[in-house]
């Protein structure tokens, strides 16, 4: 059935490859769309596809008229991703915001990465962290200013209109400010992150119908690129290593103006309207090289990186080695990160036990999580250098540690447990491949792969029965 009336969108790409985005002339204050079809663009009010449904450009509304969504007002010819990648690398983001130079980088490719997103299957974030006057708000104006279809958002936004912005223009999201106060927010803010770096991901939401006062549950998409600003680092370890991070100081230069350059807005809107060319002309063009990712080694952080360094090779092989340079440099951070905290620990001491069980008899070819806690509390003393004093609920602040603790941990870590009188443990038959594949996720030698001296030991065996793990005769340590 055709929409004879119409549909109001921001962006919409067709089976055929034919597509739509939405501009918006500030003078007349009046969108239209741009129209791309069969290799060739024009401008319209409406468009009418093979099925007969018309589409127009999303109403001209207080979210655009005042800036909050930011749209080229023209497609500008396109000429080379290199020169464009240089106007923004070279001329635009350095006149205004003061970087180090591989981030300036690789903040450049993410301004190009915004701009064809929906060609990847996953895409990371852009963040900087910071205290106050180091410059995180004008990143954000910088960078986010030159996004496909960037919206800013402060720390007060709510985010019933989070979810519902991201949901209706899908477009790159600026939140400034991300260090949310209330428990609540933190976890939503939370599933949006987690949900919105990979496509087919929709976050759910219980809320109200208007017309019937009933609660509903309502979908979501909240898959586009994201600029974060922010204090601290996440807590949650996964989303660390799903945004690209830089460390921002105080400037001491003179060269970062106090105010945006004069003529600062015509730039941006210049380059959007460059960059829907850009686009437009990459239309089917663009895919993951995954050829690209080499000398990373981290899962998740290649799945995100991969639309990067997708991009960077198709600039220039010395752009693609500088952005692996950022991103190596990044991931030995997160692994150190990861050797930092307590399922990193947990894992070290499990590890450990299984050298000092490798000769033991059948009965025993098990590590039982009172064990486990008893190993970590002898190595408390270099635990302890990583407790944070205003934080009682901190593993490293307690006097000990109990067996549901670590087997908390341990569960979390995709460890399995097996238990029998004496109480839950790990059966080292079915488990030890599972440990070697965790040892190298978090950045440790394999202790029977290389021990302490530098040598090689052999691989601990497994007894003869191994299907035997359960027995009740089992002796805890």
């Amino acid at each position: 059935m055709s929409n004879n009336e119409g549909k109001n969108v921001f962006s919409k790409v067709f089976p055929d490859g034919t597509m739509i985005e939405t501009i918006y002339d500030p003078e007349a204050e009046e969108t239209r769309l741009a129209i791309l079809q069969g290799g060739v663009v024009e401008v319209a009010q409406e468009y009418v596809d093979p099925k007969g449904d018309k589409y127009m450009p999303a109403l001209c509304d207080d979210l655009i008229r005042k800036g909050f969504v930011k749209l080229p007002s023209a497609c500008a010819g396109y000429t080379d991703i290199r020169e464009l990648f240089q106007k923004i690398r070279k001329e635009f983001v350095p006149q205004s915001v003061d970087l180090p130079p591989q981030f300036q980088t690789v903040a450049s490719l993410y301004v190009l990465l915004s701009w064809v997103y929906d060609s990847f299957q996953t895409i990371p974030y852009l963040r900087v962290i910071g205290n106050w006057g180091t410059g995180k708000s004008r990143f954000l104006q910088v960078v986010g200013s030159i996004c496909y279809k960037s919206m800013m958002a402060g720390g007060s936004v709510s985010m019933a209109s989070i979810f519902r912005s991201l949901d209706k223009v899908q477009g790159t999201f600026c939140f400034d400010e991300a260090d949310f106060k209330t428990s609540d927010m933190s976890s939503e803010i939370t599933k949006i992150l987690n949900g919105g770096h990979s496509k087919g991901s929709p976050v759910l939401r219980m809320d109200v119908d208007k017309k019937t006062g009933k609660m509903t549950t309502q979908a979501f998409n909240v898959y586009a690129p994201k600029i974060l600003a922010s204090r601290e680092r996440f807590k949650d370890e996964a989303l660390e290593s799903r945004c690209l991070t830089e460390h921002l100081l105080p400037s001491k230069g003179a060269g970062t103006p106090i105010h945006l350059p004069d003529g600062f807005g015509g730039k941006a809107l210049e380059l959007r309207n460059a960059l829907l060319g850009f686009r437009f002309h990459m239309q089917g063009q663009i895919k993951a090289e995954p050829s690209t990712l080499r000398g990373l080694e981290l899962p998740r952080l290649k799945q995100s990186a991969l639309a990067l360094t997708s991009i960077a090779a198709a600039i220039s092989e010395d752009v693609l080695g500088e952005t692996l340079e950022y991103l190596a440099t990044y991931e030995n951070e997160l692994l150190i990160g990861q050797k930092h905290d307590p399922s990193a620990d947990v894992l070290q001491c499990i590890l450990s036990l299984v050298m000092k069980k490798r000769s033991i008899d059948r009965p025993r070819w098990r590590i039982y999580m009172k064990e486990i806690a008893q190993q970590f509390m002898e190595s408390g003393e270099s635990y302890s250098e990583l407790y944070n004093g205003h934080d009682e609920s901190n593993i490293y602040a307690q006097n000990s540690v109990s067996p549901r603790k670590i087997g908390s941990i341990v569960q979390k870590i995709g460890i399995k447990k097996h238990h029998d009188g004496r109480g839950f443990y790990i059966p080292l038959p079915q488990e030890l491949r599972t440990l070697e594949i965790l040892a190298e996720r978090y950045g440790f030698e394999i202790p029977w792969v290389k021990g302490t001296d530098g040598k090689a030991t052999e691989r601990p065996q497994p007894p003869i029965d191994e299907d035997d793990v359960s027995g009740a005769d089992s002796v805890p340590f």
